[in-house]
């Protein structure tokens, strides 16, 4: 079997041998991966909705896997039982949406998860702020390109953040420590990004005090993503 490169990265950050639960599975290639590579002896798959569930049970089956993954129907975290996974994965949903099913998972099956492996299509920078603020760790991360988009992938485990500054918790605390080499890249696209917000909002009112400062926040994020690219080497 095959694996895009995001699925490849998420990979890479689970443990061999763990049981590993997939949050939104759809298909149910994760654990279908994990399981015939020899990664995992056993594996969990939960769906939110009737139809991808349904699709997850069928390839199970068609992969002759029915008594090693055992896919369940229901919200993230919620249709385990405390104990039976100690990997959760998240991927292919923004970074709100994993936010809140960390948030609202049952306390004794978030107790017995050893390791979250996330892969934010959207807002990582926020979660990995909710993530040190709710106990977790961030251990490992890794970016890949994708369909010519860069996308991210955490490892967070319980413990403390030692991380304090908040841009560089935003961007990426392990990325920056490693000079990760698609961060520049990354860095700038944000910059670009923060430049066409800019130009939209100078033609907007000039006078009005809330744009104004809002204009003020921008621009003094995009001079510290500047600042901090101007520490990588090319």
């Amino acid at each position: 079997m095959l694996l895009s490169a995001r699925l490849s990265a998420i990979v890479r950050l689970i443990p061999p041998g763990s049981v590993v639960v997939d949050v939104g599975t759809d298909h149910a290639q994760l654990p279908i991966y994990l399981i015939t590579s020899g990664l995992c002896a056993r594996a969990l798959a939960t769906e939110l909705n009737w139809q991808p569930y349904q699709r997850a049970l069928a390839a199970v089956r068609e992969a002759g896997l029915t008594g090693k993954i055992d896919v369940r129907l229901g919200d993230g975290l919620s249709p385990l039982l405390p104990g039976e996974a100690d990997v959760a994965v998240l991927a292919g949903m923004g970074g709100a949406n994993m936010s809140k099913i960390i948030q609202f998972a049952p306390p004794a099956v978030l107790a017995g998860i050893k390791r979250l492996v996330l892969q934010p299509m959207a807002d990582a920078g926020p979660l990995r702020l909710f993530l040190a603020c709710s106990g977790f760790a961030l251990v490992e991360e890794e970016l890949v390109r994708e369909g010519g988009q860069i996308y991210p992938v955490i490892a967070a485990e319980p413990g403390e953040e030692l991380c304090s500054d908040q841009m560089i918790l935003e961007l990426g605390p392990r990325l920056y420590e490693q000079k990760h080499p698609l961060l520049a890249d990354l860095l700038v696209q944000k910059i670009t990004d923060l430049d066409r917000v800019l130009a939209g909002l100078q033609k907007a009112r000039q006078r009005d005090p809330v744009l104004q400062h809002k204009m003020a926040l921008i621009t003094e994020k995009k001079y510290r993503l500047t600042d901090i690219l101007s520490g990588f080497h090319y």
